[in-house]
């Protein structure tokens, strides 16, 4: 039987608020929105807005804030890890896409001026010159596209622009060309949770039905003069099936206490490896280059030192051992969600300015009197894996206001552990979660 990895969803929505100034005259393309479809069970995590959230020990900290031109990948996952050590103070489960939240934000940097971009582009990873960004965002869209193969994995992005409001040409082009992100004109001013309502829809759309209402009620007022917005959607099937009949209910030891799960198995030749952090096993994506990466802790309790200690060059040196083994492995069936403000882990991750009253988005209208602001980010997304495969999505975004036969292994995953959905040629990471509370 195929194992289908069904999708993965990422979206982010985030909103400028602001004074904006009426000229000069900018083109902005007019493109409909659709509309939702259902979800299936699902157990929700973390649905309100974060509060106090630590620093992290951030790769790269010291990085100039000028012109950068990181390695792709490395940006890539250093952004998504790094959020992912300001994120895992949460209790439970765990899912998002970096890439999701590295998008919305990349587009919102091309407005960005002064120490407001400084920040934007050392946390992100990416050039602070506007058509580098572009051409470096439209550069990753392809490689991910062909990564995909035959599985199915689109990445859309959209700008909802107050229409009456003037934006900068060259800001329209940059994210048009960069991020294949057009512009919507909404009346924020006079009809905005109508706006928030069709922006909603939109997201929904984009990741199947999986993410609904990303943007809360309370999220656009009138002060709103720009939302961008990321969706990712993923599906593929597993290169080899869990057959559905050896599925059977076995005990996991979640955070919680002890808890009954239905539990996958099979037994074949995979990619494993055994290292001192713990077990790992890929399973890739039929005609993919897309591959799930399972991290099983060495020790029963050892989850959250694992965690803290999480880099790229780890993941990379797991993966480079990875071998051909003879694998017993026992998989749980799971699903949850995860989404909320992430307004105070990009916070922590060192972007400040773009949420206060000193924020330069001067590229957006041009002129430091613009008085924009990000209001806050929200991120969602979901993920189900089962014998037919992982389903999963995410979205961001973002409110701009007015201010051989081989030796035989067995990798029993009986307890929280942690898995990222990434490339396997460049390595990038996807998809990043951790799994510690199953519904009982």
């Amino acid at each position: 039987m195929r194992l289908l990895s069904r999708f993965t969803k990422a979206t982010l929505a985030l909103s400028l608020f602001g004074c904006a100034r009426t000229s000069p005259p900018a083109a902005v393309a007019v493109e409909a929105s659709p509309a939702p479809t259902p979800a299936p069970q699902s157990v929700d995590s973390g649905v309100a807005a974060a509060e106090a959230v630590p620093s992290p020990v951030l790769a790269d900290a010291a990085a100039p804030a000028t012109s950068l031109a990181p390695t792709p990948g490395k940006a890539v996952n250093d952004f998504a890890l790094n959020t992912f050590k300001v994120l895992r103070t949460e209790k439970g489960n765990l899912f998002f896409s970096g890439e999701s939240l590295r998008g919305a934000l990349g587009m919102t940097a091309l407005g960005a001026q002064g120490t407001t971009l400084s920040e934007m582009a050392r946390t992100l990873g990416v050039d602070a010159d506007p058509a580098k960004n572009a051409a470096a965002a439209h550069a990753s869209r392809d490689a991910w596209k062909a990564a995909a193969g035959s599985a199915e994995l689109a990445i859309a992005n959209r700008l909802w622009v107050e229409k009456k409001t003037t934006f900068e040409k060259t800001f329209l082009e940059n994210a048009q060309s960069g991020y294949g992100a057009t512009s919507t004109p909404l009346d924020f001013v006079k009809a905005a949770e109508a706006s928030r309502t069709t922006i909603n829809g939109w997201v929904s759309d984009q990741t199947k039905g999986k993410i609904k209402d990303l943007l809360p009620k309370g999220s656009v007022s009138a002060d709103t003069r720009l939302v961008l917005t990321n969706a990712i959607y993923f599906k593929g099937n597993w290169a080899d099936a869990f057959d559905a009949k050896a599925t059977k209910s076995e005990p996991f030891h979640a955070d919680g206490g002890d808890v009954t799960i239905a539990t996958m198995h099979r037994s074949a030749e995979m990619q494993f490896a055994e290292t001192p952090d713990g077990k790992v096993v890929q399973l890739p994506y039929k005609g993919s280059d897309l591959a799930m990466l399972v991290v099983l802790p060495s020790k029963r309790e050892g989850l959250d030192a694992l965690e803290q200690g999480l880099t790229s060059a780890q993941i990379d040196g797991w993966t480079q051992a990875l071998h051909a083994w003879k694998i017993d492995l026992s998989l749980p069936k799971f699903t949850f969600s995860w989404g909320h403000s992430v307004k105070p882990a990009l916070e922590a991750l060192g972007i400040h300015e773009a949420f206060g009253n000193g924020a330069d988005f001067s590229g957006f209208t041009g002129g430091r009197a613009s008085g924009l602001a990000l209001s806050d980010v929200f991120h969602k997304a979901f993920i189900l894996v089962d014998e037919t495969g992982t389903e999963a999505a995410a979205a961001t975004g973002g409110v701009v206001m007015l201010r051989s036969l081989p030796r035989k292994h067995e990798m029993k995953v009986d307890r929280p552990f942690l898995f990222f959905i990434r490339n396997t040629k460049s390595g990038e990471i996807l998809f990043a979660g951790r799994f510690a509370a199953p519904k009982a």
